[in-house]
């Protein structure tokens, strides 16, 4: 209510509360069915006592599969408000079909009921139906009848035979009539209460039947004389009947003299005021007495205001009429819309259905065109806007827009519009998060266009347009609660929920997101078999209506849908693409002597001449399986004909020609489910087959003979090669499923224990494993696991596909239909070159032997790279010739930098020099060219004019004449390093004279060693 008024509002069903202050009597009275009425029944059971259903003691049946009735008849006319209905719940029997006739006028009785499953109000007169539980059922009576007795007639029942458990009947008023046969005669002789309603009499009375009311009345005759003196009387306590003349006797209050106080009224003669007739006799009539309580509160119909500042009730000031059923309220500033059942008028007019209450004025005001015409289940104010679901169709005055089951009321303009036609039943709930899409649900399977929904729908206010959900919910949702941006709770009588929703054939993307294919295009489409084309082409067979046109094959591609084929009678299951050729096979016929197979040119996009295949009787054949070899094509199925070739069972087609030809002979004959093409030649086939007369379920096509095999299994339905001679069949031997590895000689079942034997499987593959919280596959030395398709049953749990990694089957695809139950997928297709071969496992070393590997690796490196630095030397010096140092002659003292003042005698270098030349010359000592060279500047190049002094790093060994031989440690005095790899050089021959040659630059350096 609007937050100004603080006040709750209570609606449903009701004309009172509990402490009787707000009362509405309209079916209070029980009628006394034990001591008053004459109970009897047509067609009653054997024993079976039809009075023993007055206070529900123990059921009354029919004779088995009989109708019948019951009867109550009583000795007054009464006017029933209500029956209330029990049924036999027993045996599995009951009353499933009654009506009710009032004895007198056999006239039926309007009903009206509310279903125990669907929670609608239902109306019936001659049709009712009764529920088979254990609960009682009221039936409200519409139309009042007054009846001295009725009958419940029975016309269908629950199991063998009808029957009721008990009856209560009720009336709105509170009047007594007397009756001699017992003192109890209004309140039900079935009540608890010790306050009951009885008449009791004094005198001679006496009871007569008035033929023109069919009722009785209490009549005594007396002489005139004794008016004065008689004690005749007929005391009232309350209750029962109406009648053509009613006297208002007394208008007050009663007041209770004590606590067990009971009103009571007397009917006697007045001795005093009595006039004597002429007649000389008096008749004095009792009929009845009515009770009408007198409240000082208004009647309450439905709605009830609480105050919760004061704690008090009260009613609305403008009431709904009588018996009233309100199921929702919608609240708008100062408006309260109220929906329902019901009809009703106000000083502003009829209203039926939806009226809104003026909480300021506290009137009831119709809407434009008086309402709906049909009950209002739910109702939602988004902004100015007023949503309505329920069981109408249109407005009570009629303006054909289409209000199938939802409408839009703008509280604004004041006028009716559709949901672009509305769903095709009931709307019970109505719930938005947004105030602009209104989510509606209710038992409605699709929209008005044929669109399924499957009880749920999204209508958009903003766009006026029906919204897609991508997820699947079946089942009415009465509420939703947002948990946050990515997930939200659902409730409500929910069957089944899955991710996504997807009508006969769906895609699974990278992002592992499935998106739905045909049924964007074509909501009814029925999809029987699919095959890829170029990677980016969707080919399917079934039943599609495109561009107002029915096709039976649809080609996806490029973002549309595009019919192929038309004017086909049957069902295309198979299909195969070789060459751009589509060949399709099944049961069906059409254009070009269409009979089972077809072949369509898929770039040409044109139909093929080719002869189909027939069955003895030259009727269209069955084709189960497609499959080829790339030159040709093999068909599998039950047929006796290809084209004017007799050929059963298995033939072949040419891909290049499309001529028929043998595969084997006719030695096989029979049914073929699944056909196995191996590239040596060798082909197997599985069915229920004959090899020259010998049953057999696989067959073995070598060298162009078949041969029947030894293994027994029923009628085996998919068959897949795992390897050279090893096939994975499967197959159900009397209602149970089974599946296991054939060798080409035994069949042995697989290793599981919890694939159900219910399972159906349709399809099986190898399928490529990227990751999986186990390292178990199947086989184990692959990198993939088996997938069966079809409806399978794991550990009680149903599943649309499953993997299997040798030990457990694991659900992979859960799918459900339309009803609920289970979904089945027949074929799985894949972009992916696939899944008809065993993926290879990626085998993996072990550390250690990576490490060694990496080492050797880096060794053969190491040593082809030294290897290719000997050869660039070898091939970059081979033509060089060995050109021995020049003779070494000692300059004048000055450019060797020797000084004057040394003595002569240790300036002699031909000592030297005919010593490391055998020339003769002056030596020079050692120490001399030592120490000219240390006195050089470091940062310029050795030169005979500016020598520099290096220590051997390693001892060198003098191979070749000219070479320069010293030990590690000794100081060189190198004259030239002109070339990087040779340099010249001086050292001390021992005895304190230099001698030169050559040697490696690379065994020197500057660094003085810490031994010198």
């Amino acid at each position: 209510m609007p937050t100004n008024q603080q006040t709750i509002w209570f609606a449903g069903q009701f004309n009172t509360i509990g402490d009787g202050k707000y009362s509405n009597q309209s079916y209070q009275q029980s009628v006394d069915l034990g001591s008053l009425a004459t109970i009897t029944a047509g067609n009653g059971g054997y024993n079976s006592d039809p009075t023993s259903v007055i206070c529900s003691k123990s059921p009354w049946f029919l004779q088995n599969g009989n109708t019948g009735y019951w009867q109550a008849e009583f000795p007054f006319s009464i006017q029933p408000s209500l029956f209330r209905l029990t049924n036999t719940h027993q045996n599995d029997s009951g009353t499933l079909q009654f009506s009710v006739i009032a004895l007198g006028s056999n006239d039926y009785f309007q009903l009206s009921y509310t279903d125990p499953i669907t929670h609608q109000v239902q109306n019936c007169s001659e049709a009712c139906y009764l529920s088979n539980t254990s609960d009682y059922q009221d039936f409200t009576v519409t139309s009042p009848l007054t009846a001295n007795g009725i009958r419940i007639n029975i016309d269908t029942w629950y199991g063998t035979r009808g029957g009721l458990g008990g009856v209560q009947i009720f009336r709105s008023d509170t009047s007594l009539q007397p009756h001699l046969s017992s003192s109890n005669n209004s309140t039900s002789s079935c009540s608890s209460s010790s306050q009951t309603s009885t008449t009791t009499t004094t005198g001679n009375w006496a009871e007569t039947f008035a033929y023109g009311t069919y009722q009785n009345f209490l009549t005594s005759t007396f002489p005139a004389s004794e008016l004065s003196t008689t004690d005749l009387s007929v005391t009232y306590k309350p209750q029962q009947n109406y009648e053509d003349q009613r006297t208002l006797i007394y208008n007050g209050f009663v007041s209770p003299t004590t606590s067990s106080f009971q009103p009571s009224i007397i009917l006697r003669v007045d001795p005093n005021n009595a006039t004597q007739p002429s007649s000389g006799t008096v008749s004095v009539i009792a009929d009845s007495i009515e009770f009408v309580r007198n409240s000082s509160y208004p009647a309450l119909s439905s709605i009830l205001e609480y105050h919760p500042t004061n704690q008090s009730w009260s009613a609305l000031s403008d009431q709904l009429p009588i018996g009233a059923t309100v199921r929702t309220l919608s609240v708008h500033d100062n408006t309260v819309y109220i929906g329902g059942q019901f009809n009703g008028n106000s000083t502003n007019g009829n209203y039926s259905n939806i009226v809104s209450y003026d909480i300021q004025q506290q009137k009831l005001i119709p809407l434009k065109q008086s309402g709906l015409n049909g009950m209002v289940a739910a109702s939602l104010m988004a902004n100015s806007k007023l949503v309505l679901g329920g069981n109408f169709t249109d407005t009570l005055i009629a303006q054909n827009n289409g209000l199938n089951y939802i409408a839009v009321y703008d509280i604004q303009a004041n006028t009716w519009s559709s949901a672009n036609q509305g769903v095709n039943n009931i709307v019970d709930h109505l719930y938005s998060s947004d105030n602009t899409t209104i989510q509606l649900s209710g038992p409605f399977t699709s929209l008005s266009s044929g669109q399924a929904t499957y009880n749920n729908a999204q209508w958009s206010l903003a766009n006026n347009s029906w919204v897609f959900p991508s997820s699947f919910i079946l089942g009415p949702i009465s509420n939703t609660i947002s948990l946050n941006s990515t997930a939200s709770l659902y409730f409500g009588n929910i069957k089944n929920a899955q991710s996504y929703q997807a009508n006969d054939a769906a895609s699974l993307l990278k992002s592992s997101s499935w998106s739905s294919l045909i049924t964007q295009t074509d909501p009814n489409a029925t999809v029987h078999s699919g095959i890829l084309w170029k990677d980016d082409a969707v080919i399917l067979s079934g039943s599609f209506h495109l561009n107002q046109t029915q096709y039976q094959i649809a080609l996806y591609q490029q973002g549309s849908w595009q019919g192929l084929l038309q004017d086909i009678q049957g069902d295309i299951s198979t299909m195969l693409i070789v060459d751009n050729q589509l060949f399709m096979g099944g049961n069906f016929t059409g254009q070009n002597n269409m009979s089972g197979l077809a072949v369509y040119n898929l770039e040409k996009r044109t139909l093929s001449n080719v002869n189909g295949v027939y069955d003895a009787n030259r009727n269209p054949g069955q084709v189960n399986v497609i499959r080829s070899n790339r030159e040709s094509v093999f068909v599998g199925g039950n047929f006796n004909y290809a084209g004017l070739l007799s050929c059963g069972s298995i033939c072949s087609l040419s891909t290049s020609t499309l001529q028929w030809k043998l595969v084997g002979g006719n030695s096989l004959t029979g049914t073929v489910n699944d056909v196995s093409v191996e590239n040596n030649g060798t082909i197997i086939a599985v069915g229920d087959l004959r090899v020259d007369n010998s049953a057999t379920s696989i067959a073995q096509l070598n060298n162009y003979i078949w041969s029947a095999s030894s293994t027994s299994l029923t009628a085996p339905q998919s068959l897949l090669a795992q390897g050279s001679q090893q096939y994975i069949i499967s197959g159900r031997n009397q209602n149970n499923t089974y599946i296991g590895r054939w060798d080409g000689n035994q069949f042995t079942p697989l290793n599981q224990t919890n694939l159900d034997p219910s399972s159906d499987i349709r399809q099986l593959l190898f399928v490529p494993i990227s990751s999986s919280p186990s390292e178990a596959r199947y086989p184990s030395d692959s990198n993939g696991m088996l997938i069966a398709v079809g409806h399978i049953m794991t550990d009680s749990k149903s599943s649309s596909a499953a993997l299997y990694d040798g030990t457990q089957w694991y659900p992979y695809i859960l799918t459900a239909a339309s009803d609920g139950s289970p979904g089945t997928v027949r074929q799985l297709l894949t972009t992916s070159d696939c899944c008809s071969m065993i993926p290879t496992r990626k085998r993996y070393l072990s550390v250690p032997a990576v490490i060694l590997i990496s080492i050797a690796i880096s060794l053969a490196i190491l040593f082809c790279l030294v290897a290719l630095g000997f050869l660039f030397l070898f091939f970059k010096r081979r033509k060089r010739t060995y050109v021995p140092p020049p003779e070494w002659k000692p300059r004048d003292q000055t450019a060797l930098g020797f000084s004057t003042a040394l003595p002569a005698t240790n300036v002699d270098m031909a000592d030297v020099q005919q010593r490391r030349f055998s020339n003769p010359g002056s030596m020079v000592p050692f120490s001399v060219l030592l120490a000219n060279a240390l006195r050089q500047d470091d940062n310029i190049p050795a030169s005979e004019e500016t020598p520099k002094v290096f220590y051997a790093k390693y001892p060198f060994e003098a191979k070749e004449f000219g070479e320069l031989a010293f030990g590690a440690n000794a100081p060189i005095v190198v004259t030239d390093m002109t070339d990087n790899v040779w340099w010249m050089g001086y050292k001390d021959d021992g005895s304190g004279n230099a001698v030169s040659g050559l040697f490696p630059s690379n065994y020197v350096t500057t660094r003085k060693p810490s031994a010198i």
